[in-house]
């Protein structure tokens, strides 16, 4: 049977670009998803940032970044 599927997919080569497609698509997301998520607090000192003070005027500030 499995011999039989081989040889189809030997005579029809649109349906093996069709399941590379079905396979790549998810792949895809997938490593999108994840690259997005991997490591949320790796980059957070080139997030822009400010502090509010409404209670009084600020004279002045010492940033301790890194």
């Amino acid at each position: 049977m499995a011999l039989h599927e081989i040889r189809y997919l030997h005579q029809h080569p649109a349906v093996i670009r069709i399941l590379l497609g079905i396979l790549v698509v998810p792949l895809v997301y997938a490593v999108t998803f994840l690259a997005s998520v991997w490591n949320p607090y790796g980059e957070l000192r080139h997030l822009p940032m400010a502090v509010v003070n409404q209670d009084r005027p600020v004279t002045g500030m010492a940033w301790a970044g890194r």
